[in-house]
């Protein structure tokens, strides 16, 4: 099973005023409300593009852009940055092929 982290209240929020470079890479969240309502409101801007392919899982994922906050989209937040490709039907990286 997989081990997902849980980050403290506010946690993000408050590295970003502060300036402090976190890297979450190949990192899950426990709760991932915070980060979620950051992308949501723009405090933590996308990539236009999908950044990350995965052919055989059947999905694309955005990446977050460059920062503070390095992540694996399809781990960080794979509901919010992450779509389903074409021919493939799902949501975020659960994806059936058609």
């Amino acid at each position: 099973m997989e081990k997902k982290l849980e980050l403290a209240p506010s946690l993000l929020v408050e590295a970003q005023k502060q300036r402090i470079t976190l890297d979450l890479t190949d990192t899950s969240l426990k709760n991932p409300i915070e980060a979620t309502a950051l992308v949501e409101s723009g405090r933590l801007k996308t990539t236009d593009m999908y950044a990350y392919r995965d052919e055989k899982a059947g999905h694309a994922c955005k990446d977050l852009q460059a920062g503070l906050l390095k992540v694996t989209p399809n781990k960080f937040l794979p509901e919010k940055l992450c779509a389903c490709l074409p021919g493939w039907r799902g949501h975020g990286t659960s994806c059936q092929m058609c």
